[in-house]
């Protein structure tokens, strides 16, 4: 089984930790788990993530200065842009999985 590795970035620090519990507990997702953007950013340039899932609640940086930094690193990483409050569940399981999906069919030949 191939685990995926997600870059989550949220400055909520219990989401942040509910989130990681949450994804690594499946056994499918190795999460690494950041609460300013650039400290997501220095990671994602070393240990390249296969999809980034973002907060809009970042104090540091701006979503959309974080989008096009990640796109410089990885300009093919999906992206999920999530709304602040919403817990770990399914759907952000079923998101993420569906950004790995359109990302693969996307550099299919």
């Amino acid at each position: 089984m191939m685990i995926t590795r997600v870059l989550f970035i949220d400055s909520d620090a219990n989401a942040v930790a509910r989130i990681q519990d949450a994804l690594e507990r499946t056994g499918d997702y190795e999460a690494a788990v950041f609460s300013t953007g650039q400290a997501a950013l220095e990671y994602a340039a070393q240990h390249p993530p296969m999809v980034a899932v973002i907060a809009l609640n970042l104090r540091d940086i701006t979503v959309p200065t974080l989008v096009v930094q990640l796109r410089r690193l990885q300009p093919d990483l999906p992206l999920i842009i999530r709304a602040t409050g919403a817990g770990p569940n399914r759907s952000l399981r079923r998101s993420i999985r569906a950004a790995l999906f359109a990302a693969a069919t996307r550099s299919a030949p």
